[in-house]
């Protein structure tokens, strides 16, 4: 076998482990090197693909189920406004001999037979200091105005022309406190036949609930349902059935008929 003698021999270079590796395997095989860092950054982004993907069907399945519940939600937070608004009327009678403002004369700091004491906006004015905010005058399933506070402010206040009866979403009526089952307040989608009639604290009521009761409940806000406040500051949420049981009650029937004054 002919060899060369070692002087003819070419130089062979030495090679580095790095060199080694990168002829046995690639570049990317090389710890620390850009390409073995590309890769795993690449295995990050399929993860994170596969968890958009798992979040975005999860979304699908529970977006309706939650629309479903949207008009619960909303009711629940109605009869909270309204229990807000009965303990309003009930730290103000406390003050007035148990007398809610329509039932007090003007000339005690109540509102019985005030021209201006038609609206449902003034009677709820008169508890201001009392309920602290207007936001729970208004429905949140109602399509009208959400006042912020009572005072004039073109941009927000319950006195204001654009506001007033626009921001109301509940009736008022009269009851008296030796009945405390009687009706308050309550939503305005309630729909009854009766004249309209004076008082001995309304000039005039917008509705008057004569019995047998044969009302119900509108779609205008809640879909034929609807929340009332008695006297005594507890809320009643009543389907159609439900709200002429309760309003035909025998205990509600010393005071005669109910006269309410409904916003719009």
């Amino acid at each position: 076998m002919n060899r060369y003698p070692e002087s003819m021999n070419p130089s062979l270079p030495k090679l580095s482990e790095a060199a080694k590796l990168d002829l046995c395997c690639g570049p990317t095989a090389r710890p620390g090197s850009p390409g073995l860092a590309e890769s795993a950054q690449a295995f990050t982004r399929i993860e994170l693909l596969a968890l958009l993907a798992g979040l975005v069907f999860v979304a699908m399945i529970a977006l309706p189920v939650l629309a479903n519940t949207n008009p619960g939600s909303q009711r629940l937070t109605c009869a909270n406004n309204l229990r807000q608004i009965g303990q309003a009327f009930l730290m103000w009678a406390n003050d007035h001999e148990e007398r809610i403002p329509p039932m007090v004369p003007t000339n005690e700091g109540g509102t019985q037979l005030m021209p201006l004491g038609l609206n449902g906006w003034v009677q709820f004015s008169w508890i201001s200091n009392e309920l602290g905010t207007a936001k729970v005058l208004a429905c949140p399933s109602d399509d009208g105005k959400v006042a912020r506070d009572f005072s004039s402010d073109p941009s927000g206040g319950l006195l204001h022309p654009t506001f007033r009866n626009s921001a109301i979403s509940y009736f008022v009526g009269h009851p008296l406190p030796e009945f405390p089952r009687n009706m308050l307040c309550g939503d305005r989608n309630l729909a009854t036949s009766g004249p309209n009639l004076s008082c001995p604290y309304f000039l005039r009521a917008d509705l008057v609930v004569v019995r047998p009761f044969t009302g119900r409940w509108t779609s205008s806000t809640h879909i034929n349902s609807g929340n009332l406040l008695a006297r005594d500051g507890h809320v009643e949420q009543l389907s159609d059935a439900g709200l002429n049981r309760y309003l035909n009650q025998p205990v509600l029937e010393g005071q005669g008929a109910p006269h309410l004054l409904m916003p719009r």
